[in-house]
């Protein structure tokens, strides 16, 4: 019997292999195809003409046994016994000989040996793997079972997802995988503490309908077709219909009518937190985002605290200059499990993602949403005075890795010492960060290579909007495209397509879903104080404090201003047009400087994003983590203090140096 000697290979810990075709491209593979003279050769010798001539069942002979061929019945040769094939004789090789195939010799394989043959690589299957003889699939046979077993399995579908075909080709098909490594993880505590926050403040802003006056400034419309506050305009009217208490109820559905303002971003808010879910969880199926984490842990292994400054510089970047913070969500959970990898808690991994970005927001160097908007309202130049939001931001991202850097640290030499080492520990169990076992898979690499490249085209818009203003209102939007683009290309790259993607698209998205109902909550606070007519009242009341004060302690009161307003009015621009024409008219009545005006009010709306509840923003990451919102609180409290502290100085410097 004339036998082919075929590729073999095999992955190392037992794990998932990676065969070779023809043309030298790697494929994830657990095993690959095998020609059935071949893998018999391998588990016993049964001879394939004599079974495609004979139909009856023969056992798989042990060594010694005699079988019988088409004319005469020969003994299985022990290793090393000479043997008659054709007209000459050979000896059986022993395991790392050398012997000829065609016009080559080639050493016999181990198991899990690659070698090469005819035009394809491919490895030895494992016993009871599949293989495909035909167009049929075939489990290898223990020794001693039927013939007829060869060709009981009709599936060539492997364990982990590889087609293995007779002609030597691999095929990437997907299959159900069990990974129980979910990336995207709501947590049922961070969200019920949450909504309990919420609930209570719904509570409570009802309550201030009752107390407070009802009232209204005058508006007019501005540029963009935006409604601004008339200065000195305000006045009482009771007159006025207030809230109904059936609309306290359904609060969370009435800010989702296009009645409301406010309204669409909402709903892209809540569209984006919907593909984050879908996308993750394909991410996630397909095993890509455990194996970038393990490929950034093995770079960063021997320089890991580089990634403390180096992401804290990259997340402060985004949020200064083109106002990312909600687009950057789908990145906090990556960060955190790679801080896992490094030996840190999911505490380190939010400070130097989102907490970083919110400190950029606040510091807004080039932010169009705050700064440039402020600054139109308030007839400045487009981005002056930027030499104090600059000296801003190094002082924020000094205070940040100063307060990051040691934490980390004594959480690597002492996990215990970590604020949720007990929750994190528990969530750690359904990883295995692991490094030294990890090998290089090309078509998760190519995977990675055109995700990467999607998520560049949203650092390439946000360096451009530094030149081209315009560009920034449609950051968010860009961002939807390209988690879309690159997370369903890269599952297809991996082998999940068809009705299984779409599967996981759906189950991923609902996912979330809690999520988005309780930023609807979040929401209720703004629709009961705007739609209870006391929203003008509150800000009325606040401005009047200022008339017995200097300039530096009005100052001080428009930062508490914005701040207070940030619980009912999360988005900057819409809190700017409504607020900043009576901040710019109080500071021309208490001569204070209105860069410094316009400082104050990007430092409170920033810094208000990561310490108030009613943020939704803030409330979806904490729920993505194992940190709930008292423990972020105590956290982050004393670093966020230090930084208010500092911007209280440089506001009362700049106001100084006018």
């Amino acid at each position: 019997m004339k036998e082919e000697t075929e590729n073999i290979q095999k992955p190392p810990n037992g794990g998932a292999e990676s065969g070779r075709t023809g043309n030298g491209k790697s494929r994830e593979s657990g095993d690959t195809g095998l020609s059935v003279r071949a893998f018999l050769a391998k588990h016993g010798e049964v001879r394939g003409t004599e079974r495609e001539k004979n139909n009856s069942a023969q056992s798989v002979p042990e060594k010694g046994a005699t079988v019988s061929g088409s004319r005469s019945e020969r003994p299985v040769p022990e290793k090393g016994a000479t043997v008659s094939v054709g007209r000459s004789e050979q000896s059986v090789p022993e395991k790392g000989a050398t012997v000829s195939v065609g016009r080559s010799e080639r050493p016999v394989p181990e198991k899990g040996v690659t070698v090469s043959g005819g035009r394809s690589a491919q490895s030895v299957p494992e016993k009871g793997a599949t293989v495909s003889v035909g167009r049929s699939a075939q489990p290898v046979p223990e020794k001693g079972a039927a013939e007829d077993e060869v060709n009981s399995v009709p599936s060539a579908q492997l364990d982990d997802g590889v087609t293995v075909n007779g002609g030597g080709t691999v095929a990437l098909k997907y299959e159900k995988s069990e990974n129980k490594q979910k990336t995207i993880v709501i947590s049922k505590k961070a969200i019920v503490t949450a909504v309990l926050i919420v609930l209570t403040l719904i509570v409570g802003s009802y309550v201030l309908t009752f107390i407070l006056p009802r009232g209204e400034y005058q508006r007019v419309l501005g540029d963009g077709g935006n409604m601004s506050i008339v200065p000195n305009s305000y006045a009482e009217n009771p007159n006025l219909d207030g809230i109904q208490w059936w609309q306290v109820l359904l609060s969370p559905l009435m800010i989702l009518l296009p009645t409301t303002d406010g309204f669409m971003t909402v709903y892209l808010i809540i569209f984006l937190l919907l593909v984050i879910g879908a996308i993750f969880t394909v991410l996630d199926e397909s095993g890509i985002l455990v194996y970038l984490i393990k490929m950034l842990a093995r770079k960063f292994s021997k320089k890991k605290y580089a990634i403390i400054f180096a992401f804290s510089f990259a997340f402060m970047f985004l949020g200064s200059s083109v106002g990312m913070l909600e687009e950057l969500i789908p990145l906090v959970p990556i960060v955190v499990l790679l801080c896992y990898a490094m030996g840190w808690d999911a505490l380190v991994g939010l400070g130097i993602s989102v907490l970083a970005a919110a400190f950029g927001f606040a510091v807004g160097v080039i932010n169009p949403f705050t700064v440039g908007v402020a600054q139109q309202i308030g007839n400045l130049p487009m981005f002056s005075a930027i030499e104090w939001r600059l000296l801003s931001f190094v002082i924020s991202y000094g205070l940040l890795v100063g307060f990051i850097f040691p934490y980390a640290k004594k959480v690597d030499k002492n996990p215990q010492k970590s604020a949720v080492f007990a929750l994190d520990k528990e969530r750690k169990r359904d990883f295995n960060f692991e490094i030294d076992d990890f090998v290089r898979e090309k078509s998760k690499d190519r995977a990675i290579k055109w995700l990467a490249g999607w998520l560049s085209s949203v650092i390439i818009a946000a360096i451009v909007a530094v030149f081209w203003h315009p560009l920034a209102n449609y950051i968010m939007y860009l961002c939807v495209v390209v988690y879309i683009a690159g997370g369903i290309g890269s599952a297809v790259i991996l082998g999940i397509r068809g009705k299984s993607l779409l599967k996981l698209l759906g189950k991923g998205a609902l996912t979330l879903a809690p999520a988005a109902i309780m930023i609807c909550i979040a929401g209720g606070v703004r629709y009961i104080i705007t739609e209870g007519d006391i929203m003008d009242t509150i800000l009325y009341k606040i401005v009047t404090l200022a008339g017995g004060l200097n300039p530096y302690g009005a100052l001080l009161l428009i930062y508490a201003v914005i701040f207070i307003f940030e619980i009912f009015i999360q988005s900057g621009s819409a809190k700017a047009f409504l607020i900043m024409p009576v901040i710019f008219d109080l500071c021309t009545l208490m001569s204070v400087n209105p860069q410094a005006a316009v400082l104050a009010y990007t430092f409170a709306d920033g810094f208000a994003n990561m310490l108030l509840p009613t943020n939704p923003g803030l409330l979806l990451i904490l729920g993505l983590t194992t940190v709930s919102y008292p423990k972020w609180i105590k956290w982050s409290g004393p670093l966020q203090l230090t930084l208010l502290a500092s911007t209280v100085g440089i506001l009362c410097l700049m106001q100084f140096a006018a």
